[in-house]
């Protein structure tokens, strides 16, 4: 599997976590799919994926966190932790 996406997911599901919700309350893996494929490394970028309007929710909730994700060159689950996207 694709370390960025297998981030997204541990992120996903730490945000599940802290909210109590089911994962695709967060994102679907489609929409973690599509981040994936296009490999945003801007919120402007971000919101040309399907899903994550620039006005809306996600990417209010979710995007600077996912920017992050996308932009690190981490290959393991401690070195994203380093990001403190697991502690918003």
């Amino acid at each position: 599997m694709n370390a960025k996406k297998e981030k997204l997911i541990a992120y996903r599901n730490a945000k599940c976590r802290k909210y109590g919700c089911g994962p695709n309350r967060v994102f679907t893996e489609r929409d973690i799919d599509a981040i994936v494929a296009a490999q945003p490394r801007t919120l402007a970028e971000l919101a040309k994926v399907p899903g994550f309007p620039a006005d809306g929710e996600r990417v209010k909730k979710y995007g600077a966190d996912i920017i992050k994700i996308m932009n690190s060159a981490v290959t393991h689950d401690a070195s994203l932790r380093s990001c403190n996207c697991f502690d918003q």
